[in-house]
């Protein structure tokens, strides 16, 4: 840790702050708007409704493994177009390139 602070206040480092439930809320509501079966597109929409939405998403995604697979590249897509844009707004160019998809 002390590496770290010192890291940060010499500012070679850069705190990362958590993108936010309500992003990967909305990230979810974009992906179920994808979903092309209509059952599972409504059972995902119901999920999403209250408390305990990420986990009732999850679970209903447990049942279909292709587009539970299909999710998570649209989440790695999204991850990675967020870390772009945070980069990009600190004038960071990336080193690398994102790791291909699942």
């Amino acid at each position: 840790e002390d590496e770290i602070d010192a890291g940060l206040h010499a500012g070679s480092l850069i705190h990362v702050e958590p993108l936010g439930s309500k992003v990967e809320y909305r990230w979810m509501a974009e992906f179920t708007g994808t979903v092309r079966d209509a059952q599972l597109r409504d059972r995902l929409e119901v999920a999403l409704d209250g408390r305990g939405a990420f986990r009732r998403f999850k679970n209903v995604l447990l049942e279909f493994p292709a587009e539970r697979e299909r999710w998570f590249a649209f989440r790695d897509q999204r991850l990675h177009a967020a870390a772009r844009e945070w980069l990009a707004e600190l004038r960071i160019e990336p080193t690398t390139a994102p790791p291909a998809s699942r």
